[in-house]
């Protein structure tokens, strides 16, 4: 219960390097992590030395009784071992091993594994299972003290009791040279560049349900900026902008008035669904964009303000035929009808492009409303009433220009309205994108 197991091959600088008098990486580790059982991987060489004097379980008695603890070990002998330089050899090796030690722990115990001893193969072998994922470990590297390769030198006639008694980790103060190898799995990776692939496609969900299956030590940096882009493309703009840092935020939402936000916002969305092919959902959420940005279209460029002829009725805003009475809104729209057939009911976008028509004498602008207007009834109208297929082609073929002309128009239709804003302004979205992946490249780094 609660050991912490370390498995460690067996290197030419164990147990105490002969160059510098400091802990190999094997004694280094167990100097500092304390492992309540050692189990040491070795080789035909290094099973020489072990016969020929103890060294390697002499220094870890001698630690053990200076840290005052208790320790077993074991030792996985490999007496034919002479080719420690075949990489595939140590990876199938070092699989079966690893997967009878864990199966051997419990819950509460835990395996560390040292990748600095041994020779480049074993160590490759271990970082390779670790970064692919086969088993669940801390990986532990050791700095060498002059922080460059060890020189291996090898003495026939080694004293190992007084190299101990040399040993200058031995002192009080002694440098702790271990690292925990961050490096993430092969899985993390994988997912990773998942969630990286729904964000560029603005599947904000997706992105999400990926990154909350992984452990969320590894995506604490991140997973907070994907659950605001999925509330920004949900419209919840305000919570998602208090995710980002003030100074993100001017970057990544370029309109931060109120009076104007939720159009923009709303222009973002039918853009994004325009880019995820989503064409039906894209026509049919067109109206009640195009609807506020006529009545404001019709006020910034006439003066005159027809919500103030709005009353509202089941709380829906419609005409009101006292307001309207004897005005020239009341004229122009009852002269659209000459059969008498407009009625004081719901305001519709056929009603304000006429009244733009009418008041207004920038031709330019008079021409865009009437096609926004015209793609509406053509494409609109159809997709809300029938059972059709909406694609690319049906969409440019039905309306006369392409969903990604139209949404230009509705870029244009939200300057002339609301606020004048530049191009780059309209990839929000994909800064937002960039920055989140960003944070994922930076968390990994």
């Amino acid at each position: 219960m609660n050991k912490v197991i370390l498995f460690s091959p067996v290197g030419g600088t164990d147990p105490i390097s002969e160059t510098n008098l400091q802990d190999g990486s094997l004694l280094h580790i167990c100097r500092f992590y304390h492992p309540d059982k050692v189990i040491l991987y070795m080789s035909k060489h290094i099973l020489e030395k072990h016969h020929e004097d103890n060294r390697y379980l002499y220094c870890l008695d001698r630690l053990y009784e200076k840290l005052n603890r208790t320790y077993e070990y074991e030792i996985i002998e490999r007496k034919d071992l002479t080719d420690v330089q075949v990489f595939d050899y140590f990876y199938n090796e070092f699989k079966k091993i690893l997967a009878d030690i864990r199966n051997s722990m419990d819950e509460s115990d835990t395996l560390i594994i040292n990748i600095s001893s041994g020779t480049p193969a074993m160590k490759s072998g271990l970082l390779v299972l670790y970064t692919i994922g086969e088993y669940n470990a801390r990986s532990i590297q050791v700095i060498t003290p002059t922080k460059r390769m060890n020189e291996h030198r090898h003495s026939e006639n080694m004293n190992i009791e007084e190299i101990w008694e040399c040993n200058i980790d031995n002192e009080p103060d002694a440098e702790n040279r271990c690292v925990e190898v961050k490096c993430p799995t092969l899985e993390n990776i994988t997912k990773e560049k998942i969630i990286e692939q729904h964000l560029k496609a603005y599947d904000y969900a997706a992105a999400y349900s990926v990154a909350s299956s992984m452990d969320s030590s590894l995506t604490k940096e991140y997973i907070d900026y994907i659950v605001a882009a999925r509330e920004r493309n949900e419209l919840n703009y305000k919570k998602a902008r208090n995710a980002f840092s003030k100074e993100s935020a001017r970057e990544i939402f370029p309109v931060v008035d109120d009076k104007y936000i939720k159009y923009f916002e709303y222009i973002q969305n039918l853009i994004i669904k325009f880019r995820r092919n989503e064409y039906a959902d894209f026509i049919r959420a067109i109206s009640p964009v195009i609807l506020d940005l006529f009545i404001m279209l019709l006020h910034n460029k006439s003066g005159t303000d027809v919500r103030m002829y709005f009353t509202k009725k089941n709380n829906v805003d419609v005409w009101d035929e006292n307001k309207l009475n004897c005005t020239d809104v009341d004229r122009i729209l009852c002269a659209k009808d000459p059969d008498c057939h407009f009625y004081y009911n719901f305001i519709k976008s056929d009603q304000l492009c006429f009244l733009i028509d009418k008041m207004l004498s920038e031709r330019s602008v008079i021409q865009l409303v009437k096609t926004i207007r015209d793609v509406e009834q053509k494409v609109r109208n159809l997709a809300a009433h029938q059972i059709v297929s909406i694609n690319g082609d049906f969409f440019k073929k039905t309306a006369g220009l392409s969903a990604e002309e139209m949404c230009h128009k509705l870029e244009e239709l939200f300057s002339l309205s609301c606020v004048q804003l530049s191009s780059k302004a309209w990839d929000s979205y994909d800064r937002m994108n960039d920055f989140i992946i960003q944070k994922m490249r930076n968390n990994n780094s």
